[in-house]
Parts: structure tokens; sequence; C-alpha cells
């Protein structure tokens, strides 16, 4: 009996434990211009078309977000391989490193990877200062 008492306080715990947030699991997360922010792991969170792979996209780990009916601006955590024992390629992110991408909708162009400088250059030279990273949490679900 002392046995399903623990194996039930270790479900309860486990259930009581999980994330609340739903951009902890995985997800597909409708943007605009037929764009979806994809989460299938942990580290791969991407910026893809819906329909067709050949159009841009933005690359793992995508962090922060913002977008418009015009544009879609996204930080990309770099990541790589952990490579702790030969073959082992668990992604991991590299502590501050970033790039900036900003996929221009109508004009089907893609600008990245960029530094922060560049990205806040390209924003002026596009004219969409107005538009704002968010981190992820910040998103909310529709």
């Amino acid at each position: 009996m002392n046995r399903h008492r623990h194996l039930l306080l270790a479900i309860l715990l486990s259930i009581n434990s999980c994330s609340r947030d739903p951009f902890n699991d995985d997800f597909i997360f409708g943007l605009t211009g037929g764009y979806q922010l994809i989460r299938t792991s942990t580290y791969m969170v991407t910026i893809e078309h819906s329909a067709d792979s050949r159009h841009l996209s933005i690359p793992a780990q995508v962090v922060e977000l913002a977008w418009n009916d015009g544009f879609i601006l996204g930080k990309q955590q770099v990541i790589r391989p952990r490579g702790n024992v030969p073959g082992d390629t668990v992604p991991v992110p590299v502590v501050g490193s970033f790039n900036y991408w900003i996929l221009d909708l109508h004009q089907t162009n893609r600008f990245g990877p960029m530094t922060e400088v560049e990205f806040v250059e390209k924003l002026k030279a596009i004219g969409q200062t107005d538009l704002n990273l968010k981190n992820l949490s910040q998103i909310k679900r529709s």
C-alpha cells in the first residue's frame, strides 16, 4: 500500500510541475503572409512558410519576434552541437551570441544574419522603427 502512495505522489508532483506557459511546449503559431513560428524542441524554434519550403525562413533558435503585414523580424540565439563526446550533436545555445533577421514579405527578401547595430540601421532604412522585438513568452497565442 505504501508503494502505491509513493507512485500516486510521484504522478501528482509531475502533473503539478508541468509548465503552464504554452510557449514551453511544441507548437505552430500563425504569423502573416503564410508564415509560422514553429517549435519542435527546446532549441528548434524557427520561422517558416506554411505552404512552400522554398520561401525564406529564419533558422533556429528564434528567441524574439515582431511582425506586421509586410515584415517579420527575428532575433536568433546562435546554437551549436554540444560536442561533449564524438558524435554528440545535441544543440546548445552559444551564450551571448545572437543574429538578427528581417523578412521583407513584399519584396521577398531576407536580410541576415546581422549584428544588432546592422539590424537597427536596416530597420531605419526600410522605415520599420515602430516594430519592436518581443520575447516569445510575451507573445500571446490567439
